[in-house]
């Protein structure tokens, strides 16, 4: 091994360390777990952006299932940022371009069949260097991956060596979820994960700022949404959306 894919290697434990604790955590929401994903990434290679979108099959119409854009600017803590970027990512992407990707490896972006006028804005980057590709799914699920404003040949390598554990934390990590927990408002989110998290109310108004009055009107909408009475029996529900399948990622 040559000095510099020692390095390279030094460098990702961390981060790979990080993306193996995330897909552990049960308690997340699948499109948070695309942004602390992402957010990790991002930091492992120096890329100015990095976007993730899961589809539930190329075959299917070009909806998004769960997109989570993130970038440097936002700072890592930036929960708020973040949730703004996802809030407005329901996009369409045309399937024949993005099936013809390549499969569990990154691709540069001028070498990728896919028009730039169906990528999004936050998926664009104005200089640097530009990696996207999909890694499939056994579950039929399509993770697209894309890293923009990578400076250099040592950032764009960390990004390709780095994507296949992104994958992996996606793969571990994602959940067959109802459709009311994938349609949750930011804020929402946030307190269903505090809730499964085993917090109380005056425990979340603290952690998320809210006002207890907020929390509790939160809680109503989220058991009116799953069509529970309890806070136990929301839990339940939201446990048992177990995990989707798996990624495979080429090895």
């Amino acid at each position: 091994m040559s000095v510099d894919a020692a390095s390279g290697v030094s460098e990702l434990r961390y981060p790979i360390f990080k993306l193996g604790l995330i897909s552990g955590q049960r308690e997340l929401c699948n499109r948070t777990l695309l942004g602390k994903a992402g957010r990790v990434a991002l930091h492992a290679c120096g890329a100015d952006s990095v976007s993730l979108a899961v589809f539930e099959s190329l075959a299917e119409p070009p909806l998004l299932a769960c997109t989570a854009s993130v970038g440097l600017e936002e700072g890592e803590h930036s929960q708020s940022a973040f949730d703004r970027s996802c809030a407005v990512e329901r996009i369409r992407f045309d399937m024949t371009e993005v099936a013809m990707l390549g499969r569990d490896r990154l691709l540069n972006r001028d070498e990728a069949p896919l028009d730039a006028s169906l990528v999004p804005a936050s998926f664009a980057s104005a200089g640097g260097k530009q990696l996207l590709g999909v890694f499939e799914a056994a579950s039929g699920r399509q993770l697209l991956m894309v890293f923009c404003g990578l400076e250099d040949d040592r950032s764009e390598q960390l990004a390709r060596d780095v994507a296949p554990a992104v994958a992996e934390c996606c793969r571990n990590g994602w959940k067959d979820e109802p459709v009311w927990m994938s349609e949750l408002r930011p804020a929402s989110r946030q307190v269903l994960e505090l809730v499964l998290q085993g917090f109380d109310d005056e425990q979340i108004a603290d952690i998320t700022g809210l006002t207890y009055h907020s929390v509790r009107a939160h809680l109503k909408r989220l058991f009116r949404a799953a069509s529970v009475r309890s806070r136990l029996h929301l839990m339940q529900v939201c446990r048992d959306a177990g995990p989707a399948g798996t990624l495979a990622v080429a090895g």
